[in-house]
């Protein structure tokens, strides 16, 4: 059952001049649901805000994290990077420096008990004991190159060699090799073939002595025998650069088989004039042999040409001497 109003109603109710009037009851409840929901939105507004901050703390998070494992990767290529050009370093110092000895090693050697020397030390010191010896040989062998001389000549030449082996003994007793290559009557014609022959079977010698052009003299005139003599041995030394060529003067005689004494004498003092002079022209050498005179009759034989074994020593001592002095001159030009 509803209950009535029974308050009663004005004219002005009825006619509808006066505004309804809710009952009480009823605002209430509007009022209460309004504050409800100031206080719903009130309360939604910090969760809200809560959430974005949240939200850009995880950005923000993230963020760090992607910007922290970036750097980690640089500096692991970095890492890898200065690993890398050290090990191009050092193989380039490697290359360019060789490897020192260590002081320990090459100073102090330590024998355990029971055991062997260091083998790194020993091995160390080997290696330079060997290289002292190698760079030692080489100079060695530098300096003890044994020399080719060649001595051709007439028979002055073929019996020198027998008073040479007699008096100083093989090779002159000089550091080096000898040979000689005489034949008896040969004149300046036969010098430059024999020569030849001889050197199409060996390598050319480092000294070429040669005695000759005494028998030609009374059956060629000393200018023109002079002239081939020095025409020759300039041709030679332009083959031959590198060999020092000796010319033996002419010697005296009590005999000459082509003319008189006084003449023939004559001769022979302007071909060993002339070959001293033109010596620079074939970078040659000039053999005195001042010892050997005519008129001394103990170092001639009968024949009054050759030699006695006085005659041959005096002969063979003056080539050695100038052999001796062209060796040492070519040791001091090496060093």
């Amino acid at each position: 059952m509803q209950r009535q109003n029974l308050s009663p109603v004005s004219e002005k109710d009825q006619l509808g001049l006066n505004p309804v009037k809710l009952p009480l009851k009823r605002k209430r409840i509007q009022d209460d649901a309004a504050q409800n929901c100031s206080r719903s939105a009130d309360s939604s507004s910090p969760a809200r805000e809560k959430h974005r901050i949240g939200g850009k703390k995880f950005v923000l998070k993230r963020n760090f994290s992607q910007i922290s494992t970036n750097c980690k990767s640089i500096s692991e290529a970095c890492s890898s990077e200065r690993k890398r050009m050290k090990k191009d370093t050092d193989k380039n110092e490697s290359a360019v420096t060789p490897p020192s000895i260590p002081k320990s090693a090459s100073i102090t050697m330590i024998r355990l008990k029971g055991k062997k020397l260091n083998d790194t030390a020993s091995s160390f010191q080997k290696d330079a004991r060997s290289s002292e010896s190698k760079v030692t040989e080489k100079k060695t062998t530098e300096e003890q190159k044994v020399r080719n001389i060649w001595i051709i000549g007439s028979s002055y030449v073929k019996r020198g060699e027998c008073g040479a082996s007699q008096k100083f003994g093989e090779n002159l007793g000089l550091d080096a090799k000898v040979q000689w290559f005489g034949k008896g009557g040969m004149r300046w014609s036969g010098v430059l073939p024999r020569f030849y022959e001889e050197l199409s079977t060996r390598s050319p010698p480092d000294v070429l002595i040669i005695h000759a052009g005494g028998n030609d003299l009374g059956l060629t005139s000393a200018q023109q025998l002079s002239s081939i003599m020095k025409t020759e041995l300039m041709q030679l030394h332009k083959e031959f650069p590198s060999m020092t060529i000796a010319y033996s003067c002419i010697n005296q005689r009590q005999v000459w088989r082509y003319g008189s004494p006084w003449k023939i004498n004559k001769d022979r003092e302007i071909v060993n004039h002339t070959m001293r002079k033109a010596a620079h022209c074939f970078g040659g050498v000039i053999i005195e042999h001042p010892c050997l005179k005519f008129f001394d009759n103990t170092i001639f034989v009968p024949d009054g040409v050759h030699f006695t074994k006085k005659g041959n020593e005096l002969f063979v001592t003056s080539i050695r001497s100038t052999i001796k002095n062209i060796l040492q001159s070519m040791q001091r030009k090496q060093i």
